[in-house]
């Protein structure tokens, strides 16, 4: 028994050969409506946008956010439950901004360049020159050579404005005794909060603080949380400075969840780790000192 003929594509621009793989190519009919919705909205994703979150400690510190609208519910009996929009953190840097106006000549923007100056510990300096087998050429004849054989369109291309001088410690050229390292590390052993260290505490927290927030100024006498908020409450193990509320088992033992369900955690093994649901960025610099971090 003969086996099938199957299709080769040997010329991209063939039209009858591409005949053979419908589906495939960005400008076949069957793809016209995907087309023109990614023209539309490269994103894709109409039901959320992107939020920032700014710093506290750190002034123009802005973590990035995905707030995610979500449908309302609706329960048997009818009654239309509203949906409060959920956060995640948004880690398609500046591309997830609508605003941002991107090249991929000039590169990226240097986020945590102002940071970095801010702290005067370091300074620019040369560096060494480009050599070939920094773009995977065996020394400069190779590069030469490889780039005649190739079409104007696949030739290496080098962006000049992608280019930044190399940063390092100040006096670490010269020896000077009283440089340091310029590491997170450096910084939590001198108890220093860095904006680094509070864009972690930011971006694992996703918004607990207000959750505490809604609770408290809703029910000021914390005798009187009703099961929903202090289970919610025992989920977040922990509050933020200023709002002190007790765990469920300081309110009513009964409160604790059942074996049964799927929420239901069992203590586990910390090994020593002290981990709050409730990160704050003085956390996450004793965690940077202790080198777990």
């Amino acid at each position: 028994m003969n086996s099938p003929k199957l299709p080769v594509l040997t010329d991209l621009n063939n039209a009858q050969q591409r005949k053979d793989f419908p589906g495939q190519f960005t400008d076949d009919a069957d793809n016209a409506e995907e087309i023109s919705a990614i023209e539309r909205d490269p994103t894709l994703f109409p039901n959320s946008s992107r939020i920032y979150v700014k710093g506290e400690i750190h002034e123009g510190l802005k973590v990035p956010m995905r707030e995610i609208r979500l449908s309302d519910t609706e329960h048997e009996n009818g009654e239309i439950e509203k949906n409060e929009p959920v956060r995640v953190y948004d880690c398609s840097g500046p591309w997830g901004d609508p605003e941002f106006d991107g090249d991929v000549t000039r590169g990226l923007p240097a986020v945590r360049s102002d940071w970095i100056l801010n702290r005067a510990d370091v300074e620019e300096y040369s560096g060494r020159d480009i050599r070939p087998e920094d773009n995977g050429y065996l020394s400069e004849e190779h590069s030469e050579k490889y780039n005649e054989l190739k079409d104007i369109k696949n030739r290496l291309k080098e962006y000049p404005g992608l280019r930044r001088k190399p940063l390092r410690a100040k006096g670490s050229a010269n020896g000077d005794s009283d440089w340091h390292p310029v590491t997170q590390k450096w910084y939590a052993d001198q108890g220093i909060i860095t904006p680094e260290m509070e864009y972690i505490a930011i971006r694992e927290n996703l918004g607990r603080k207000e959750e505490f927030k809604t609770i408290a100024d809703k029910y000021p006498n914390l005798r009187d949380l009703p099961p929903e908020a202090s289970e919610r409450i025992r989920q977040l193990c922990s509050t933020p400075e200023g709002y002190e509320m007790p765990r469920p088992s300081e309110i009513d033992p009964k409160l604790q969840v059942p074996r049964n369900r799927i929420d239901h955690q069992h203590p586990g093994q910390s090994w020593g780790a002290m981990t709050p649901t409730f990160i704050t960025a003085e956390y996450v610099r004793s965690e940077v000192a202790r080198g777990r971090a």
